[in-house]
């Protein structure tokens, strides 16, 4: 093992930040510590490339598999065509229920008729619902 202070390896001044250096070259233990140091490096370094083209990949995958279901959503509640549309899955989970939100401006006239009516279980029926918490108010 090289017994050198931080002193010698970075030249003969001790101040903070000074650039004045020197050169050692590493033998032994040292050589091979900064072999495994480089390997290590690189290694880790193809690990992180793989892992973020996994990542990528997930993410094109993810987007195409949203899009598939996006188009099933809108199809199947007579949407399509329709902007500003929001999907809110807030009480999917502890509730069942989604909403889809339709801008008002895009609501068909007939819409407003249907909502005036009892709620209907038909896939695709525009409808009025009350989130949980509202019903609970």
């Amino acid at each position: 093992m090289l017994d050198v202070s931080i002193t010698e390896v970075f030249g003969g001044c001790a101040c903070e930040g000074c650039r004045q250096t020197r050169s050692i070259k590493l033998e032994g233990v040292a050589i091979d510590a900064a072999r495994r140091l480089d390997a290590n490096h690189d290694a880790i370094a193809q690990q992180i490339k793989a892992l973020f083209d996994q990542v990528k990949d997930l993410i094109g995958q993810g987007k195409a598999d949203a899009d598939v279901l996006w188009e099933i959503i809108k199809h199947e509640t007579g949407t399509e065509g329709m902007k500003g549309l929001r999907l809110d899955t807030d009480y999917l989970t502890d509730h069942g229920i989604a909403f889809l939100h339709v801008p008002i401006t895009d609501a068909s006239a007939d819409t407003t008729e249907q909502d005036a009516e009892p709620a209907s279980q038909d896939v695709g029926a525009v409808e009025t619902a009350e989130t949980p918490a509202a019903a609970a108010d």
